[in-house]
């Protein structure tokens, strides 16, 4: 048995995955570990360039797009180590982040309380970045997707009478470092004991896996800790979003976003009569004529979600 597996799910980032696994083999010392890289069908030939430069990683694939949590599981099956590390392939080590975590666990003499640990990340500049948050909330989740349903509109009629469309520059916001407890560990860099707590809920293809798996860590009684002293850079963290308005509502990724938000508040927080009211501001979001011949296809995903 190994101490640490490190689990990474691969889609079409060749560029980046090198960086993320040489930082492996260049930092990790302290443990005995594997890494399984779980690739979700990648058509840029990132799995053959694994094999090829990474001859020691165990290679799933999956042979199509399965998301997130469930490219994540498959790997979780194959693991031998007593903890999992999961690490996005966006993300990089500057120290020997999974030995900290490993000697953090074993060493609390309380270590039974424990869910899942974390640390803050730190984007391309080294600036701190996303490392956790709370867990959703239904009027937390009404203003983001009303407020997008609204501003949308606002937008099209802008559009209407002939006024520009400003592009969208979103700078990432200021964020202080944490230590301690919190709601959930960003699942970019999230290491957890190898038992039953660490599979996700593979109904999300995208967002709000780890706030739902580790909400169950919540309700099991186990702590989710920020610890100081790992290191991880998390690339996608401290990126600026630079989109059109429309491009940015009607994005695979903000689609996946609002879904996986009705999901997780179906599931965890008894708000079906709210996420009704959700799904109505979604489907007028996703009817809105500037962006309906992308979303149009969703809307049946929306009355299931």
């Amino acid at each position: 048995m190994k101490d640490v597996s490190i689990i990474v799910v691969n889609y079409n980032n060749r560029d980046l995955i090198g960086k993320c696994l040489s930082s492996v083999y260049e930092h990790v010392k302290g443990v005995s570990f594997e890494i399984i890289v779980s690739d979700n069908d990648s058509s840029d030939r990132s799995p053959e360039f694994v094999e090829s430069e990474f001859p020691g990683v165990i290679l799933i694939r999956n042979g199509k797009n399965l998301g997130f949590g469930a490219a994540n599981n498959r790997a979780l099956e194959r693991a031998s180590g007593k903890y999992v590390f999961y690490l996005n392939s966006d993300a990089y080590l500057l120290n020997d982040a999974p030995s900290l975590f490993f000697r953090y666990w074993e060493g609390d003499p309380e270590s039974s309380r424990l869910g899942a640990l974390g640390c803050n990340l730190l984007d391309s500049s080294l600036a701190y970045t996303h490392s956790h948050g709370p867990f959703p909330t239904f009027l937390g989740s009404l203003r983001v997707i009303a407020g997008d349903c609204v501003r949308s509109y606002i937008l099209l009629v802008s559009r209407s009478l002939g006024a520009g469309l400003r592009r969208i520059g979103r700078a990432p916001p200021r964020f202080e470092p944490t230590f301690g407890d919190v709601d959930y560990v960003t699942g970019a860099a999230l290491f957890m004991r190898n038992d039953r707590f660490a599979r996700f809920d593979e109904r999300y293809f995208l967002y709000f896996e780890e706030s739902d798996m580790e909400r169950a860590l919540m309700v099991a009684g186990k702590r989710r800790v920020l610890i100081d002293g790992p290191r991880v850079v998390h690339l996608c963290g401290g990126s600026a979003v630079r989109e059109t308005p429309f491009d940015f509502y009607s994005s695979f990724t903000r689609v996946c976003y609002y879904l996986s938000t009705i999901r997780y508040l179906r599931k965890n927080r008894d708000a079906r009569v709210g996420c009704w009211l959700l799904k109505a501001f979604l489907i007028i979001l996703f009817l809105n004529p500037a962006i309906a011949g992308k979303t149009r296809k969703y809307l049946g995903e929306t009355l299931k979600a």
